[in-house]
C-alpha cells in the first residue's frame, strides 16, 4: 500500500487504527478499527457524512466497538496491527451486499 496515494487525513486515520489495533492485541487492522477511529470526533467530517447518509454516527461507532471486542487477541510479541481485513464488521451493515455502490 502507497500510503503516498492518500491524504494526511487518510494517513492519520490509518496509524490511528493501527495504534487502536496494537493496543487491543489484534494482529491486524479490520474495519471496525477505521470506523471507530474515524468516529470518535462526532463533529469530525466522517461522523457528518454517515450522518448526511442517513445513518447515525455513535451507533456506527458503537457496533464499531462492539466488534472490536470480538476480534481475536494475540499474545506474546509482534502482534502489531498491520495488513487488513475480514473481521465480523459486515454484520453491522448487513453485509457487502448491503453498502453504497461507487
Amino acid at each position: 500500500m502507497n500510503l503516498e496515494r492518500y491524504t494526511e487525513q487518510a494517513r492519520q486515520a490509518i496509524a490511528q487504527s493501527q495504534v487502536l489495533a496494537r493496543e487491543s492485541s489484534h494482529s491486524q487492522i479490520d474495519l471496525p478499527h477505521l470506523a471507530a477511529v474515524m468516529l470518535r470526533d462526532a463533529a469530525g467530517l466522517p461522523a457528518r457524512i454517515v450522518q448526511k447518509a442517513g445513518q447515525n454516527p455513535q451507533n456506527i461507532y458503537q457496533a464499531a466497538q462492539s466488534e472490536l471486542g470480538r476480534l481475536p487477541k494475540v499474545s506474546g510479541g509482534g502482534g502489531g496491527g498491520g495488513g487488513g481485513g475480514g473481521g465480523g464488521w459486515p454484520r453491522c451493515w448487513g453485509g457487502p451486499k448491503n453498502w453504497p455502490k461507487n
